[in-house]
């Protein structure tokens, strides 16, 4: 069994007029045995949504899975690899009754401009352009400024060119790919530099954003 549990939650109403809450969960992996995550890895998909502990968390990954059938797997290392990533960290979830969207960190990239969160943010299509995206994109913004110095995201060409517009409206630099696949990345403020020798942070900083364009 997959355990976690609400960190933090915020109830937003959009520009569309819908109220949600947006629930912030502790990553599997902090509450949960080793062997019980890579039980989870490489289970059967029938056997997915009987792990959590959690509904939400239950029905985040349903909806996750149900909106990737094109990439979902074409190797079963992919699959293995990817849902061992989703226990690893938090996970923020947006639900409206039911769950209509998520985000949580993939990877952690390390840059010249100190480490990025790359990201997987999703939302149910039949809740598409209500703003749920923005708001789960807020909130962890706010929530991780301090601790990365950057987020990026990358889709496929299974996405429409409304990915690109969305992370460019966010103040996101967005490159684009082919076949509507493409990128977006955001710097953030530094992230808080804690327990390191002043002069490692001295020659971070120098390598920081800010300094950067001086």
């Amino acid at each position: 069994m997959l355990y976690s549990h609400v960190l933090d939650s915020e109830t937003k109403r959009l520009h569309s007029g819908l109220e949600v809450d947006i629930l912030k969960f502790e990553a599997i992996k902090a509450l949960t045995p080793l062997r019980d995550i890579r039980a989870f890895a490489y289970a059967a998909p029938s056997l997915e949504e009987h792990q959590f502990a959690h509904p939400t968390i239950a029905g985040l990954w349903k909806l996750y899975d149900s909106l990737a059938p094109d990439f979902k797997w074409a190797f079963r290392e992919y699959e293995v690899a990817e849902r061992r990533r989703f226990t690893q960290r938090p996970v923020y979830v947006a639900t409206a009754d039911t769950v209509v969207g998520g985000l949580w960190i993939d990877a952690v990239r390390q840059t010249k401009h100190g480490p990025h969160a790359s990201i997987h943010l999703f939302v149910d299509p039949h809740h598409s352009k209500k703003g749920i995206a923005s708001a789960l994109l807020d909130a962890f913004e706010a929530g991780v400024a301090r601790r990365y110095a950057g987020i990026f995201c990358s889709w496929g060409k299974r996405d429409d060119a409304r990915t690109a517009l969305f992370f460019s409206k966010q103040g996101y630099t967005v490159e684009p790919g082919q076949n509507n696949s493409g990128s977006a990345v955001k710097l953030l403020s530094r992230p808080v530099l804690q327990n390191i020798p002043d002069s490692f942070q001295k020659a971070y900083k120098e390598c920081s954003p800010l300094s950067s364009r001086a």
